[in-house]
């Protein structure tokens, strides 16, 4: 540890160290996220078990408990381990200093902004302890660009905001603090994001478990019909829009181009995290009948669905993915919206077999079956893929079976 600080500290224009040539040496001092990680850990210790009177305590208990077993402690080389301890911590604390000379949280230029579309960059100044940027709220992990210097892109949908900046060390705690006024002339449009379909009565027999824990629970999902990726951070998920801020989604979700955020609504939001690319809200949903809610981090609601008493195992959503209209496909949690597949031909072609056509939605895998009697059903081939709006099969001329269906694979 002492050896280390010393090595790395005696060059802070680049972190020499004992091997200036080592390439991976070499990367994790040009990373400014790395040098303020090193420069807080060895803060901590200067601060705390290196602090004289707390290290030479624990010390002297140490030769105590060896002299009390009849153990010889050398008092010259006690004070010479105290002497070094404190030396180096000396050392660390000129280091850091120099380093971060009236270095302390605060925001670049002007806390009164205007801005023209709602994107923009706030940049400032934060001393080696914090970690994450907390803004009315949500904490933020910025672009470290130098040593001291911080970068955090944001997007505003209304056009008065006032934001409370909290810098946020590795512990939780607050370091230090500033007030923004922003105006926003032309804000952006809301990113176009459906509430697009919802299961609230969730049961074993539906064969859609929460990977996170294996139970079955209350699900939703939200839908990008854009063009571009839409970044959440920061947006609120409910399900009474008397409470707007009810759960924030965490920092980095993102919903990518046509893509779908698989969401449960467990009231397990420790389970966030598990499963890449789904989350966990602190609510459940009613089967008697809810509400779920999208708002931005200003509070603009984005989206709202209502819905009355819900089916076991039958959810509800938009079809085609993102549109008005609600209705009750087959489940397909994640995956774009599909209704019940139906036989559209079924056509006698003499020698050349019979032909059946039934409805698709891309990107589904879908399952012919066959029956006698409508009761016991046996699957016919093997499962395709749909790539259009129908799948065509050719069966044989000799097929006597007189009972015919198509099903949406899981």
């Amino acid at each position: 540890m002492f050896q280390i600080a010393a090595g790395l500290f005696q060059n802070t224009s680049n972190f020499d160290g004992g091997a200036p040539g080592d390439p991976l040496a070499t990367k994790f001092r040009t990373q400014p996220a790395f040098r303020r990680a090193y420069w807080c850990a060895l803060l901590d210790a200067a601060n705390g078990p290196m602090v004289p009177a707390t290290f030479n305590a624990r010390v002297d208990l140490i030769a105590d408990a060896l002299t009390a077993n009849s153990i010889t402690v050398n008092s010259t080389q006690l004070e010479q381990v105290k002497t070094y301890v404190s030396d180096r911590r000396n050392f660390i604390l000129t280091q850091a200093n120099a380093a971060y000379a009236a270095i302390g949280f605060a925001l670049s230029g002007s806390s009164t902004l205007t801005d023209d579309d709602g994107n923009l960059t706030l940049t400032g100044t934060a001393p080696a302890n914090v970690k994450t940027i907390r803004i009315n709220g949500m904490d933020y992990t910025p672009v470290w660009t130098s040593e001291t210097a911080w970068s955090l892109p944001l997007t505003l949908y209304s056009a008065n905001n006032t934001l409370t900046v909290l810098g946020i060390d590795y512990f939780g705690q607050i370091t230090g603090s500033f007030p923004v006024t922003i105006t926003v002339t032309g804000p952006p449009p809301l990113p176009p994001v459906k509430i697009n379909e919802w299961m609230a009565d969730n049961n074993s027999a539906s064969g859609f478990a929460d990977p996170a824990d294996g139970n079955y629970e209350d699900w939703f999902e939200l839908h990008n019909s854009g063009t571009a990726p839409v970044n959440l951070t920061g947006f609120y998920l409910t399900d009474t829009t008397a409470r707007v801020n009810q759960f924030q989604i965490p920092f980095g979700t993102t919903i990518p181009v046509g893509g779908w955020l698989l969401v449960w609504a467990d009231n397990e939001p420790l389970q966030n995290g598990i499963t890449p690319g789904q989350l966990h809200t602190n609510f459940r949903l009613s089967a008697a009948g809810d509400q779920i809610a999208l708002y931005t981090p200003d509070g603009t609601l984005v989206d709202l669905v209502n819905f009355g008493v819900q089916t076991a195992n039958q959810s509800q959503g938009r079809y085609p993915d993102g549109s008005l209209m609600i209705v009750a496909p087959v489940a397909t949690p994640g995956r774009r919206n599909a209704l019940t597949p139906r036989i559209v031909v079924l056509e006698d072609l003499g020698a050349g077999g019979i032909q059946v056509v039934y409805s698709t939605e891309p990107t589904h895998s879908y399952q012919l079956e066959t029956s006698t009697d409508l009761q016991i059903w046996a699957n016919w081939g093997a499962p395709i893929t749909a790539t259009g709006p129908s799948i065509s099969a050719i069966l044989p001329a000799s097929e006597t079976r007189r009972f015919w269906r198509a099903r949406l694979c899981p």
